[in-house]
């Protein structure tokens, strides 16, 4: 496979992914990459999924289907193995408007900072702080301040999540040179407190010199994270099967329709059981997330 070839599959999988989960997924090997020697590379996002997806949870409630994403994030190089990266990522549940009254899903806005480095030609990892407003993120860390954003998608009572964030991406070789894992563990500090960890195992196949096949499965899970007043359990939330035909329709801009499969894990099994706690007295037990899910759309990304 040819280098040139790998960036334009690695910005379209950037691309789907985004559209498919809610944290920001930083396409570190495109972000690093020379790109003919600029000191700084960008790729713009948008799309169209039928649901909304957040690590691995989807909830049960109709008011989250249909979600427009709309993401931009950057790399400035500082050297040859060190870069500054950042992101916003905005997702938009249209079925919501912008109110959320009869739902109680939030939007979800969030952003990323960070530093980038390479490690040989075949991995990249980045340390980062994160920022999450409103979606299922921000429903755990909702606490109450006493007054809500003045910008009505965030009508909350601040339901927000900080976190620190390690990304690693590693292409394989000798033989496994079209298999990929993407890593990702997020330590929260505020306002829960714990750890999620995602992994990615995928593989890419070029049909040509414009069109790729990615199938990739990956698992959520939380540890420490959640307590006895919390809806979930810690442990697996989630797993998801995706599909992903990335077609390169210009030098920079990529088109990638996916399709997929979420089911729901053991800890967010628990969410549709629990009852009353010592904090939610009167709380009872109903279905808060789909046992299976499946997820559809398509997403556009432009590099430069």
């Amino acid at each position: 496979m040819q280098h040139k070839t790998i960036i334009a599959t690695c910005a379209a999988m950037a691309a789907f992914s985004g559209m498919a989960t809610a944290d920001i997924q930083l396409p570190l090997d495109v972000l690093n990459a020379n790109n003919g020697g600029k000191t700084f590379s960008a790729q713009l996002g948008a799309g169209y999924a039928t649901k909304y997806i957040s690590r691995g949870l989807a909830f049960q409630n109709s008011a989250s289907d249909h979600v427009i994403p709309l993401e931009a994030v950057g790399a400035y190089q500082l050297n040859n193995q060190y870069s500054l990266i950042g992101g916003l990522k905005y997702q938009w549940m249209t079925d919501n408007g912008l109110e959320h009254n009869d739902s109680g899903i939030c939007d979800e806005g969030s952003a990323i900072l960070g530093v980038s480095r390479k490690f040989g030609k075949s991995t990249v990892a980045a340390l980062s702080y994160q920022f999450v407003h409103g979606g299922i993120p921000g429903s755990f860390n909702i606490h109450n301040t006493g007054n809500n954003s003045g910008f009505p998608a965030f009508s909350h009572n601040r339901p927000e999540e900080h976190s620190f964030v390690l990304d690693i991406h590693h292409d394989f070789g000798k033989g496994l040179e079209n298999f990929f894992w993407d890593c990702r563990v997020q330590y929260t500090f505020r306002w829960m407190t714990g750890w999620w960890f995602t992994n990615t195992l995928g593989y890419r196949y070029d049909v040509n010199k414009s069109t790729s096949v990615i199938v990739a499965g990956t698992w959520n899970a939380t540890a420490g994270y959640f307590d006895s007043n919390s809806l979930n359990a810690n442990g697996t939330q989630g797993i998801s099967l995706t599909v992903s035909t990335p077609v390169k329709a210009t030098k920079d801009l990529t088109v990638t329709p996916f399709v997929g499969t979420v089911w729901l894990g053991n800890g967010g099994l628990a969410a549709n059981h629990r009852g009353a706690s010592a904090r939610f007295p009167y709380r009872e037990p109903s279905k808060v997330y789909r046992n299976f899910t499946f997820v559809a759309g398509v997403g556009v990304a432009y590099t430069f």
